[in-house]
This record gives C-alpha cells, structure tokens and sequence, in this order.
C-alpha cells in the first residue's frame, strides 16, 4: 500500500509539473507577443521556456512575416491605382501610382521588370463598357480604339514622359466623349460604373 501511494504522490508531482511548464509558456508567450505558429522554432528547455537566442529567432519569424503582408499590401494598392486612373484618367491616381512604383522599386528592392507587367487599360475598358458588346467592332468604334491603343502603348513604354501622359489623357478624352456622343446610353464612362446592360 505505501508503494502504491507513494507511486501516485510521484505521478501527481509529474502531472503538476507538466502543467506548469505549459501555463509558464503560454504566460512567456503572451508576454513576448510571439507569432502564431513560433512552435516550429525548436526550445531546448524541458519546460518550453526558450532561450534568449530562441526568442530572437522567433521574433525575427514574427517580422518578416509582417514584412512580407506589408509588401504584398503596397503591391496590391500599387495595381489598385493604376486600375483607378485607366478609369479615373485623374491624373492624382496616375501620381500616387507612380510614388508607389518609385516607393517599391527603391525602399523595398522590387524588381523594376515585375512592376512594368502592370499596364494603363483603359482602351481594354473603354471596349467593355457597351450595352451590346458587339458594337465594339463597329468601323467608327474601331478606329477610335486603335487611335487610342497607340497613345496607350506609347505611354506604358514610358510612364515618366509628361508629354506621353498628356497626349494619352488628351486622346482618351476625346474618345470618350466621341463614344459618349455617337452611342449616348449604349455605352457607359468606366468612371460611371458598368454598362448599363450589366446593372439590370
């Protein structure tokens, strides 16, 4: 009998300590406002509790997480900007997106040629906004377009010329309101929203 009770004494000694050690590092856990999922970096201690080097490993995995999500957001409203002036044609959305380029290339070290992937489509937009979809290929349609594809693709071949930028702003303007004035509601300014065959 005193066997057996001593064997239980231990085994509760055991289990108690097992607790604490789990309590203490979900306690170290909490404090050191570690990431989720810092179980990958191995501890040492029988007790979970890590290291001074352990816990720089761990929070070097929490930063470059959030490096990682923070480039990913400026990527993202990089395209969002460029999405809102090929509608906009404002030149405040062609600014930002271009401080955002600048901002990715020279602070966070993006490759210029992932970045030039991103292209003005506004032509592309101005084509999807009939009512009836095949009036696009219209003769008058046409020639409004490859009028405007060629000021396009001048200026995404070089986004810092002033002189591209207002003659493309110029040029989709004026086929803007051509569209607007030969189709009247049979085609909608992307800036307005969908066309109107879309909203129904």
């Amino acid at each position: 009998m005193k066997v057996k009770s001593a064997l239980c004494a231990l085994a509760l000694v055991l289990l108690a300590d097992q607790a604490s050690a789990v309590t203490l590092r979900a306690r170290l856990h909490d404090e050191a406002e570690l990431p989720a999922g810092d179980e990958n970096v191995a501890v040492e201690n029988i007790y979970g509790i890590p290291s001074d080097k352990e816990k720089s490993l761990m929070q070097a995995k929490k930063f470059a997480k959030q490096k990682v999500a923070k480039l990913a957001k400026k990527k993202q409203d990089f395209k969002s900007a460029f999405a809102a002036f090929s509608k906009s044609l404002e030149e405040e959305d062609f600014d930002r997106a271009m401080k955002l380029k600048n901002d990715l290339i020279e602070n966070d070290n993006v490759n210029k040629e992932e970045l030039d992937k991103i292209k003005i489509n506004t032509n592309a937009l101005f084509k999807k906004q009939f009512m009836f979809p095949e009036v696009a290929k219209n003769d008058f349609a046409t020639e409004l377009f490859e009028s405007l594809e060629i000021q396009e693709k001048n200026l995404n071949s070089n986004l810092e010329n002033v002189d591209l930028f207002n003659s493309f702003v110029e040029e989709a303007e004026k086929v803007k309101k051509a569209l607007k004035d030969k189709y009247a509601d049979q085609w909608t300014d992307p800036a307005e929203g969908k066309p109107q065959a879309l909203n129904q």
